[in-house]
């Protein structure tokens, strides 16, 4: 079960408690509480803001609820997952499972083709990812 946290905030120095899970999203002196379309002022700044709520124990950044952490993807899995999204933990961004580089260049000098999945990234780069780098980085897909 989970408890609700509450920070102290300041409206006109007079002090007032906000559950942080009813918070959806805040600014320089100012918030916005789920279900209120006008906009909370407070004393207090985006920076302690920003802290009040981290050190209440909540993050900022919460995890993709979609995400399926609980099983990293192996080769065996990759291997059926071309053309599927992906989730690269190192980096924290989505990525396409493909088998072969579409860019490739045989006659670049430092072309060479390698075992493995590549992953093309929303900025069009791709990285290679083969057993070791699977140990070390793990990737993860959605929950089905």
């Amino acid at each position: 079960m989970m408890y609700p946290k509450f920070i102290e905030l300041h409206w006109n120095t007079i002090p007032v408690s906000y559950n942080v899970e009813n918070i959806s999203w805040f600014g320089n002196k100012f918030l916005y509480i789920v279900g209120q379309d006008i906009s909370l002022d407070v004393d207090e700044s985006y920076d302690e803001l920003k802290a009040l709520i981290t050190d209440c124990g909540c993050y900022i950044n919460k995890g993709d609820p979609r995400l399926d952490l609980t099983h990293p993807l192996t080769m065996d899995d990759l291997m059926t997952m071309v053309g599927e999204p992906v989730w690269n933990s190192n980096i924290g961004e989505w990525a396409l499972v493909t088998k072969d580089p579409e860019w490739h260049d045989e006659t670049h000098p430092d072309w060479k083709r390698q075992s493995g999945y590549y992953l093309r990234y929303h900025d069009d780069t791709i990285t290679r990812f083969d057993e070791e780098d699977l140990k070390k980085f793990p990737l993860y897909r959605m929950k089905k």
